[in-house]
């Protein structure tokens, strides 16, 4: 990876990690909080190639900009749940995919 490489993951670790909260009087806290997500990145990226790691990325976004709320009368609730319905979207849209025209439960299940 060399030099670049790290100081790249540190500073996109930085961007992205919510430096402005609570991390920003406890930079340790928020350290310890951009390293485990840039091995969870890494870890992802390494293991289940970039598609993955860009679904991790987009769902990732969508939970941190829209709140996301149990309270139905809250204000910004609809928000939450128009994120809410892109990623169950995109899971089903996922699992279809991965089935490959072929049945749920296949016929071994059904001959019983």
């Amino acid at each position: 990876m060399g030099c670049r490489g790290g100081v790249g993951l540190a500073v996109a670790g930085r961007r992205g990690s919510g430096w402005h909260g609570p991390a920003a009087r406890a930079p340790l806290l928020g350290a310890i909080y951009v390293g485990v997500s840039a091995a969870v990145n890494l870890v992802v990226l390494m293991r289940f190639v970039l598609v993955a790691l860009m679904a991790s990325c987009l769902f990732s976004f969508l939970f941190s900009l829209f709140p996301i709320t149990p309270q139905p009368s809250a204000w910004y609730a609809p928000s939450g749940y128009v994120a809410l319905a892109v990623v169950l979207a995109v899971l089903l849209y996922g699992f279809r995919i991965a089935l490959a025209g072929r049945p749920l439960f296949g016929a071994a299940l059904l001959e019983d």
